[in-house]
């Protein structure tokens, strides 16, 4: 059967099929995201789905690496050819110098106007729809694991959007 979904989607419902949405302690004592346990069907229906939605995800998050990249750029100039027209004071702290540098980056228009258009195109990326073919079973799986999340955990409101289109599509 083709299903289809935004990118963001895909994304959220791999979450679900992969953490129960609990917090459990590793090994070291830090806080994680509890891994869901399913059995050995369960399990090979979560692989087929990750792997039918794999290279298209893959090919959004290289653009938007790419968008990232860009931006670390130009804040890296912008940082630079500030320290050049305002270079550190003897009298200054490293510390008060990099907020003051911080706080010059945060009223650049140059920047301010990137970051409004690279937001953009990422949130435009993930909304990027992509069909794939999965198995009656696998869709199973997903309904099972989206429905349980939904009614155990719940989802934030940032996940609205793809709350809506999940529950739409596996009707």
């Amino acid at each position: 059967m083709k299903v289809k979904l935004s990118i963001s989607s895909v994304n959220l419902l791999k979450g679900v099929l992969s953490f129960t949405g609990e917090k459990e302690i590793d090994q070291r004592g830090n806080e994680i995201a509890s891994p869901r346990r399913m059995n050995g069907e369960e399990s090979s229906q979560r692989r087929h789905y990750i792997k039918a939605t794999e290279e298209e995800v893959k090919k959004v998050q290289e653009e938007i690496n790419a968008i990232e990249k860009t931006h670390r750029e130009l804040v890296e100039k912008l940082r630079e050819d500030f320290k050049k027209e305002s270079p550190k004071k003897k009298t200054e702290t490293e510390e008060d110098y990099e907020k003051k540098l911080n706080i010059e980056l945060s009223k650049n228009k140059e920047l301010i106007e990137a970051v409004k258009a690279a937001n953009k195109k990422i949130e435009d990326l993930n909304k990027t729809e992509i069909e794939f073919e999965v198995t009656d079973k696998t869709f199973e799986v997903m309904k099972k694991f989206f429905k349980e999340f939904g009614d155990k955990v719940g989802f934030g409101v940032a996940d609205d959007e793809q709350v809506e289109e999940l529950t739409n599509v596996l009707k």
